[in-house]
């Protein structure tokens, strides 16, 4: 498995080069960008995608997290779908084979939000681009106090409809703390292995409440996960993403911090 640093790790006002120099320096071998980090980079004026390229040295895009907030109702199909073709190409040209989609809870029916689904994963095979889809945040779920009852907002809601929809493009971002509190670790051993597109890591609480914790630093049974992941083939990469408010004051320090305790962890589970 890759070593990978998120870009949502290091706050939203630490600037893209700096997430760069930190992940090439502390040897992550791939950085998720956040796309408004992006964004902010190019409206500079004096630097371009090329500028861009040129800092990815040492370590490379892994995936762009970018379509945020995303509803799959049928109403706003069209501007999702519009949103999407620009991330799109935007993540063909600074090198990321894969995008990150966060939807929220909804009101849609399962059939809206399969055919949703798969004019999405249609719209990133024209591109080349997979597609990582994180469970919806449930209210409430981050303290313990509502069940996931929105197809989206579990692992075992988005597997039902991504079972209806044959695209080779949509797959999963597994999420070590979400998959800790929806209870699914029985599910991970048994997740197609094409489903699983991409990595986030960090520990929490053993519930998965809480704050995202440093590899090490909560209760979740992590090395357990890696090694569940590598038993159904999977070996990409897995990206560490904690929160604001578990992350030091300083940046370098956090990235030393998470490149040590992932390299612990990887030792740890025979990966």
């Amino acid at each position: 498995m890759q070593p990978g640093m998120s870009g949502l790790t290091f706050g939203a006002d630490h600037p893209l080069d700096g997430d760069i120099l930190l992940a090439a320096i502390n040897g992550f071998t791939h950085l998720d960008i956040v796309a408004p980090k992006l964004e902010c980079y190019l409206a500079q004026g004096e630097f371009d995608i090329r500028d861009l390229k040129r800092l990815f040295l040492r370590t490379r895009p892994g995936a762009l997290d970018g379509l945020s907030a995303v509803e799959f109702g049928a109403a706003g199909r069209d501007i999702l779908l519009a949103r999407a073709e620009v991330l799109f190409k935007q993540a063909r040209r600074v090198g990321a084979a894969t995008l990150i989609v966060r939807p929220v809870p909804t009101e849609a029916t399962a059939e809206e939000i399969v055919e949703t689904l798969a004019a999405l994963g249609a719209a990133a095979q024209r591109w080349s681009v997979r597609l990582a889809v994180a469970p919806a945040p449930s209210a409430g779920a981050s303290r313990g106090e509502e069940p996931l009852t929105d197809p989206l907002a579990s692992y075992a809601g988005l597997s039902a409809l991504m079972a209806q929809v044959d695209q080779p493009s949509l797959g999963l971002l597994i999420d070590t703390v979400a998959v800790a509190r929806e209870a699914a670790l029985d599910w991970l051993s048994s997740v197609p292995p094409e489903w699983i597109v991409h990595v986030h890591l960090a520990d929490a609480a053993a519930d998965g409440t809480g704050p995202r914790l440093l590899p090490g630093a909560g209760e979740l049974p992590l090395a357990g996960m890696l090694a569940t992941l590598a038993t159904t083939g999977y070996d990409g990469i897995v990206t560490v993403a904690l929160t604001p408010e578990a992350r030091p004051a300083a940046p370098g320090e956090i990235a030393r911090a998470a490149r040590e305790a992932l390299g612990a962890l990887f030792a740890s589970a025979g990966v």
